[in-house]
């Protein structure tokens, strides 16, 4: 037959390589079209009609042979009946026995392992008696080396709160002088900004006495070189305390940073200062009694 070049189910391109009476790709396609095959009904050809048959010699041609053929069937019967009767009543009797042979067996397991039981519960007894011996000999010296840890761990705790202690002493100290630098910073600030305050007044003032002056220049008097002067005068008074300001307000902006900083470094030895007592009480709570071990 000629070799197939794709697959009958999945029409998948079969391999060169493959045998000569290869249909399908694989085990899935093969299954599935054997699943096909079996749900699609087969139709068979329709048989032959039938010949006439010749009469066999054994069978009864007379009504007579039919009635000692059906005799002799009786007879068969009741012959098998008998038999099945027999048969049943021996298998009675040997489940019967196997019973009884079951029920011996099971007796003698149950007195065996009430035996091996018992055995087993006096072993028990005598290594939990030898346990509970071997337990408390142990104990006492568990309880002892207990007790020295726990005193060990006491000196130790105790060193410990006392350094947490200092710490938070410490921490407290510098928290009063962070807290007393930023009050001094605050004041000043505030100092720093009446004095810009002040300055940005004065500085209101002579720019309104330089518009004065040029209002007055602008009119020709017989004192324009006095005015002249004063306007020279104004100017440079108003060159100085813009200085002044920009100098004020330099000031201010290095305070405003330090207050921030300060603020800052104050926030962290806060959060330290609570770490610490949280620590504190840790530790305080967590101390070992060896009354209760």
């Amino acid at each position: 037959m000629p070799r197939l070049l794709k697959c009958l189910v999945c029409e998948t391109d079969l391999p060169a390589t493959a045998r000569q009476d290869l249909r399908y790709c694989g085990v899935t396609c093969r299954v599935r079209a054997h699943r096909t095959r079996k749900t699609v009904p087969v139709m068979k050809p329709p048989r032959p009609r039938a010949r006439p048959r010749s009469v066999n010699p054994g069978t009864p041609r007379t009504r007579l042979d039919a009635l000692r053929a059906a005799d002799a069937l009786t007879l068969r019967i009741a012959g098998l009946e008998e038999r099945r009767t027999e048969l049943g009543r021996k298998l009675q009797w040997a489940a019967a026995e196997s019973n009884q042979r079951v029920l011996t067996v099971t007796q003698e397991l149950t007195a065996a392992h009430n035996a091996v039981l018992d055995q087993f519960r006096k072993e028990a007894t005598e290594r939990e008696q030898h346990t509970q011996e071997t337990l408390l000999s142990d104990s006492k010296v568990a309880i002892e080396a207990v007790r020295v840890e726990a005193a060990k761990q006491r000196q130790e705790m105790a060193a410990q709160v006392a350094q947490l202690q200092k710490e938070l002493r410490q921490a407290s100290t510098d928290l009063s002088e962070s807290r007393g630098r930023a009050d001094r910073a605050e004041a000043a600030l505030v100092s720093e900004r009446e004095q810009r305050q002040s300055l940005a007044a004065a500085l209101t003032e002579q720019r309104s006495q330089v518009a004065r002056l040029q209002a007055a220049m602008s009119n020709p008097t017989p004192a324009e070189t006095q005015l002249g002067k004063e306007l020279a005068d104004a100017h440079e008074n108003q060159r100085q305390s813009n200085q002044a300001l920009s100098a004020a307000r330099s000031a201010a902006e290095r305070i405003d940073a330090a207050l921030r900083d300060e603020r800052q470094r104050r926030e962290r030895l806060t959060t330290q200062v609570a770490e610490l007592q949280a620590q504190l009480a840790t530790r305080q709570k967590a101390k070992p009694d060896p009354t209760e071990k």
